[in-house]
C-alpha cells in the first residue's frame, strides 16, 4: 500500500522571479521562501508523524548542559527535539537528517522532499 503525502503543488512552484531593477524583489524572494520553508516543514512533519516519529520543538538554551537539536530513542519511540530558535531551514536539514534513516521508497512524497531527504542520506554526518 502506498501512503499518500498531499501538498498543493501550487505552494513549492509559486516563487515569483522579479528582476534587479524592482525594489520589492529582495522582499518578495525572502517571503517566498518562507512560504516554501513552511510547505516542506509541514510535510516532512506530517511525514515524522506518519512514521511514529515524535517531533519536539523545545527551548534549549536554557539546560544546565549543552543540548544540540537532534534525534534520541525514549521508551522505544524514536524522537526528534528541534531548538524552537532554529531557522525553518534549520529545522528541515533537522528533519530530514531524522527521516533519511527510512526506506521511504513506498510513500509518495512531493519531489521536493524526496530530494531533501535522499541529499541529507549522501551527505556527511554534521560535526
Amino acid at each position: 500500500m502506498t501512503a499518500l503525502l498531499r501538498v498543493p503543488l501550487i505552494a513549492l512552484t509559486s516563487v515569483r522571479f522579479f528582476g534587479r531593477g524592482d525594489p520589492n524583489a529582495r522582499s518578495h524572494a525572502v517571503s517566498g521562501r518562507v512560504m516554501v520553508d513552511a510547505t516542506v516543514l509541514q510535510q516532512l512533519e506530517q511525514l515524522a508523524d506518519q512514521l511514529g516519529v515524535k517531533v519536539l520543538y523545545e527551548n534549549l538554551d536554557q539546560q544546565e548542559f549543552v543540548v544540540r537539536s537532534g534525534t534520541c530513542t525514549l521508551r522505544g519511540r524514536l524522537v526528534v527535539i528541534i531548538d524552537h530558535h532554529l531557522t525553518p531551514g534549520d529545522r528541515i536539514q533537522v528533519l530530514a537528517d531524522c527521516l533519511s534513516r527510512f526506506d521511504l521508497s513506498a510513500i509518495y512524497l512531493i519531489p521536493a522532499v524526496r530530494e531533501l531527504i535522499d541529499a541529507r542520506r549522501t551527505a556527511p554526518p554534521a560535526a
